[in-house]
């Protein structure tokens, strides 16, 4: 996976960016005495790659609210808009949820149309401060089953691109899911979870749980501490071995 992101980055720099880090480069008398033109320019597609592979996505868990079952006390959960399921969270700091996870039953993922997420500030009983918003997940069968003929399968399911920004508090997320016409699904249940109830049609069940997380995908364009070593050991070793043949020379 890295010599395939460094042979990406590389035809990227190449294509767009060379030039300009090759003239950078080429301002400083000595890294042209060290390096020369040639190891210069090979030099500026290198500089470039490490650009590239620092930028670099990294999944960070803002809450994880336990992992799903095979259940049999499956938040039923079958149009949008008449049935929405809600459970506790918590932030310890203000964070923007870009992806969340969770999982259904249903016949079949060709069935699934969209999820609508809702937050209440507060938690469960709380005022809506993001009104429902559709998104589309992508969902993976996780190999669970019920003996339900209506949702006999398990998904998980990726929600992302999302951007809801929140500060530090108690919430509660909302997830309805739309299938198409004349199916049913389930959102699962989970093993454990914060709080001590989620709220199905107005009524709250003490004792159940949604199994859910949330994250934040961010972009990284910082370098990290092990890429700037290596950068800086390639370009002493570079640099020893271009002195060292001028001088034979």
């Amino acid at each position: 996976m890295f010599i395939g992101g460094m042979k990406y980055a590389y035809v990227l720099t190449k294509q767009f960016s060379a030039r300009r880090i090759e003239g950078i480069l080429g301002r400083y008398g000595h890294i042209s005495i060290l390096f020369g033109r040639k190891m210069k320019k090979n030099l500026s597609y290198f500089v470039l790659s490490l650009f590239f592979l620092s930028a670099t996505a990294h999944a960070t868990v803002l809450f994880d609210n336990g992992t799903t079952i095979n259940p049999s006390n499956t938040t039923w959960n079958q149009t949008y808009s008449v049935h929405t399921v809600f459970d506790d969270f918590m932030l310890t700091g203000s964070s923007t949820i870009t992806d969340i996870n969770f999982s259904l039953f249903a016949v079949s993922a060709a069935n699934y149309i969209e999820t609508y997420v809702s937050i209440l500030d507060g938690g469960i009983g709380g005022t809506t401060i993001v009104a429902p918003v559709a998104s589309t997940g992508v969902l993976s069968a996780n190999g669970l089953t019920t003996s339900n003929s209506n949702v006999p399968n398990g998904f998980d399911v990726t929600l992302s691109g999302l951007s809801i920004n929140l500060a530090a508090g108690t919430y509660a997320l909302g997830l309805s899911t739309k299938m198409a016409p004349n199916f049913l699904t389930s959102i699962a249940s989970g093993d454990s979870g914060f709080g001590s109830a989620l709220e199905l049609l107005g009524v709250v069940r003490t004792g159940d749980h949604m199994a859910f997380s949330l994250e934040n995908n961010a972009s990284d364009s910082v370098p990290a501490p092990a890429t700037l070593a290596l950068f800086g050991l390639g370009l002493a070793a570079i640099g020893f071995r271009r002195r060292k043949q001028s001088k034979a020379a």
